[in-house]
C-alpha cells in the first residue's frame, strides 16, 4: 500500500545520499596515486557502490512498476549521442580495471535519428555495460555494437 511505498521512498533516500557520498569520495581516492594494493581496494569498493546503487535504483523502478507511475519521457536523438553517453558513464569502471571500451555502428549515418525515453534506454545500456565490465578479465574489451536494419 501507500504505508510500504512511503517506507521504501524513505529508505532508499536515506541510503541513496550517504552512498552518493561515499562513490564521490571513491572516485576522488582513485585519481590518487595509491600503491597497487589499495588502489584496487578503492576500485573494488567503487565497483560494489556502483552496484549497490544499481540495485537501489531498481528497487524503486520497480516499485514504480507496480504502481503505474513510470512514464515515459519520448524524445527524438542519434543512437550514436546515447551509446556515447552511457559509455562515459562507466569509463571509469573500465579504466579503473584497464578494460578498453569499443563501440561500433552497422548501417549507422551520423544522422540518423529515433524516438524513445533517452533516459530509461540509457539506464538500460549502462547496467549492461557495467556489468559486462564488472564480470571481465582486467586488460579485456568490452565492445558494444549497434546495427539497425530498417523493415
Amino acid at each position: 500500500g501507500q504505508r510500504s511505498d512511503d517506507t521504501i521512498n524513505t529508505l532508499a533516500h536515506e541510503i541513496r545520499t550517504p552512498l552518493q557520498s561515499l562513490l564521490v569520495g571513491f572516485e576522488i581516492l582513485s585519481g590518487l596515486k595509491l600503491p597497487q594494493k589499495y588502489h584496487q581496494m578503492v576500485t573494488d569498493m567503487t565497483i560494489c557502490g556502483s552496484q549497490i546503487m544499481s540495485n537501489m535504483n531498481s528497487v524503486l523502478e520497480a516499485q514504480r512498476l507496480e504502481s503505474g507511475k513510470v512514464q515515459l519521457s519520448l524524445s527524438r536523438f542519434r543512437i550514436q549521442a546515447l551509446l556515447r553517453n552511457s559509455i562515459k558513464t562507466v569509463r571509469h569502471l573500465a579504466d579503473s580495471k584497464n578494460i578498453l571500451l569499443e563501440e561500433s555502428h552497422s548501417g549507422l549515418d551520423a544522422g540518423f535519428v529515433v524516438e524513445g525515453d533517452f533516459h530509461r534506454l540509457s539506464q538500460v545500456l549502462v547496467n549492461l555495460l557495467s556489468n559486462a565490465i564488472k564480470f571481465s578479465e582486467r586488460d579485456k574489451t568490452v565492445s558494444t555494437s549497434v546495427t539497425v536494419s530498417m523493415p
